[in-house]
């Protein structure tokens, strides 16, 4: 979701840069040529600075994974309620949620990572679209 927030900020900024005059044509003190880039840069910090304040201050919830781990059922159950639309529902989710002690820390150098038969094929494809 972050990542949509962002390219949604640069997609904006560049929508509102079209605005921008031509200094060539157009008359060099005129609003668009002296004052417009004030705009092109506000808006998309606007929404960021909105974002973090969403972030930090109105969506203060831990990951299930993390508030499970921290064995805060009561905040696990409020959190996962609100997300399914049963209890029945949310409780099966909950048990899907590994326990951390229940987890096995695999090391894999960078090697593996980016030319092993595992995760080799995935990192690439996820770099090459990145890049588009």
């Amino acid at each position: 979701m972050s990542q949509v927030c962002i390219t949604f900020g640069v997609l904006i900024a560049f929508i509102i840069g079209l605005g921008v005059g031509d200094v060539e044509t157009d008359n060099i003190n005129s609003f668009e040529i002296q004052d417009y880039w004030v705009i092109v840069f506000a808006v998309p910090l606007t929404l960021a600075c909105a974002q973090v304040f969403f972030l930090l201050f109105v969506f203060t919830y831990d990951t299930p994974y993390v508030l499970k781990g921290n064995r805060d059922t009561e905040k696990l159950n409020e959190f996962m309620n609100k997300i399914y639309t049963t209890p029945e529902k949310a409780q099966e989710r909950i048990g899907l949620i590994p326990n951390p002690e229940d987890l096995v820390v695999v090391d894999i150098t960078y090697g593996e990572l980016f030319c092993g038969d595992k995760y080799g094929r995935a990192n690439r494809v996820g770099c090459i679209l990145s890049a588009f």
